[in-house]
């Protein structure tokens, strides 16, 4: 939670980042730099890359009280997951893509995690039983 708003109730944080969204949305809200070339991703491409994530992860049964295991790769991926949980109104936790796989396995089941966000390449990581929504099918580049 980031606060109160003016009638009283709480804000959270994805709330003031989509305040801040319509207010400033060709501005740079992420910077990526990817074999020495600056990358930007503006506010409102990130709007709308986690409300696609938010909309998909809905459809998938994930809401308050769920848990969402992601798996991003560097760029502006894991910011975009994190809003999108965030405004499906779930947790988060990173177990890390690099741990072996029994312990991924002890983390998803420990959280009885709901889905699994990562690229297509890392889902084949993913023990069986878990829901994966592969981020990189997202075009964030539309408007």
């Amino acid at each position: 939670m980031t606060g109160t708003d003016a009638a009283g109730g709480l804000k959270t944080v994805h709330d003031e980042f989509l305040r801040v969204a319509g207010s400033v949305p060709d501005d740079p809200a992420v910077l990526f730099e990817n074999g020495g070339k600056l990358r930007a991703m503006t506010y409102r491409q990130l709007a709308d890359y986690s409300g696609r994530l938010a909309g998909m992860l809905a459809r998938a049964g994930v809401g308050p009280g769920a848990c969402v295991a992601l798996l991003p790769e560097r760029g502006f991926d894991p910011v975009a997951m994190m809003l999108g949980v965030a405004r499906a109104g779930a947790a988060f936790t990173f177990p890390g893509s690099a741990i072996p796989p029994e312990r991924l396995r002890f983390i998803l089941h420990d959280l009885s995690a709901a889905v699994v966000l990562c690229h297509s390449r890392l889902a084949e990581t993913v023990p069986a039983g878990f829901k994966v929504i592969p981020v990189d099918k997202v075009d964030w580049r539309k408007e």
